[in-house]
């Protein structure tokens, strides 16, 4: 994974927390005191470490982790750093949940070496859609729970997103159903 994924993490847990309880997550995870640049590609596991350290130091599942990260990814990450992006995806969740198989294309041309999921959506109603998540990466479901609850902050409506379909129960992807009023 890209170095912005690590940063956000760091910028999560010191806003959340404190900066000394980013250094014990550091510590815990055994990586060493870093300024992980947004640029430069990082392994995956080293993001995976973050997050397990976070969990254990923090005292929550994994999965809150991903969730409160995935919300936090589009809530500050990219309203600070790719806001005209957002903004190019669409007007309104409908539309941009629409445009979201190609949303990674735009994304590719600032991160050449990004291996980013690929979707596929349903469209069940004018404000219910279901997200079909496909990932070479695995256990990051709450990851997209939390980065579909931020886009629905982010066009300012109050939406459910339901996990129906996961790899854990032996399917090939994740399927979420998202709704609103």
């Amino acid at each position: 994974m890209y170095g912005i994924i690590n940063a956000s993490i760091e910028e999560l847990v010191i806003n959340q927390f404190g900066k000394p309880v980013w250094e014990e997550i550091l510590l815990k995870s055994g990586l060493p005191k870093k300024i992980f640049l947004s640029n430069e590609a990082y392994d995956d596991a080293i993001t995976y470490q973050l997050a397990t350290s976070t969990a254990e130091v923090v005292g929550i599942t994994i999965g809150d982790v991903l969730l409160e990260f995935g919300k936090w990814w589009i809530l500050h990450t990219c309203q600070h750093r790719y806001g005209s992006m957002l903004k190019t995806g669409g007007t309104d969740l409908a539309e941009f949940l629409i445009g979201l198989p190609s949303f990674h294309n735009r994304v590719q041309l600032m991160y050449p070496k990004l291996s980013p999921p690929e979707f596929k959506v349903d469209k069940l109603a004018d404000k219910q859609f279901r997200v079909h998540y496909f990932s070479k990466r695995p256990a990051l479901q709450e990851f997209m729970r939390g980065l579909l609850l931020g886009l629905a902050t982010y066009f300012k409506v109050d939406a459910t997103v339901d996990l129906i379909q996961s790899r854990e129960q032996g399917f090939d992807n994740e399927i979420f159903e998202i709704s609103w009023n």
